[in-house]
């Protein structure tokens, strides 16, 4: 909710609970609530103006470089878990199209088996 508030802010400031929050807040505060979230570290990084100042996210001091370097290690952490779920669905895809096959096969089977019992009613 808090990086939603962030990415939708407008204005300068937004009132929440009667305290007042920049941008950048509300992405730290996302960040604590998820510090792995690579997108809210990207969008963190956009808030600061140089190099020379800081944010602090959960009592560590970070610069605008350090909050992309998190962004990708996030990243990549997100595309590892990304790619075990991809393996998954292809192994259940892979079991589907399996069973397809053999359907498709027990299908032919049972085709071929009333057929032979219409040959044997044809020649009695």
């Amino acid at each position: 909710a808090w990086r939603f508030l962030g990415n939708t802010l407008t204005r300068p400031l937004v009132n929440v609970n009667t305290i007042h929050y920049t941008k950048g807040q509300c992405y730290i505060k996302a960040l604590e609530i998820n510090p792995d979230d690579s997108e809210t570290w990207t969008n963190l990084a956009g808030t600061i103006d140089n190099d020379k100042e800081t944010v602090t996210v959960s009592g560590k001091v970070y610069t605008k470089q350090e909050c992309h370097i998190k962004a990708q290690e996030c990243g990549e952490d997100d595309s590892e878990e990304k790619s075990d779920e991809d393996d998954a669905e292809d192994e259940e895809e892979d079991d589907d199209e399996e069973d397809d096959a053999e359907d498709e096969e027990e299908d032919d089977d049972e085709e071929d088996d009333a057929e032979d019992e219409e040959e044997d009613d044809d020649e009695e």
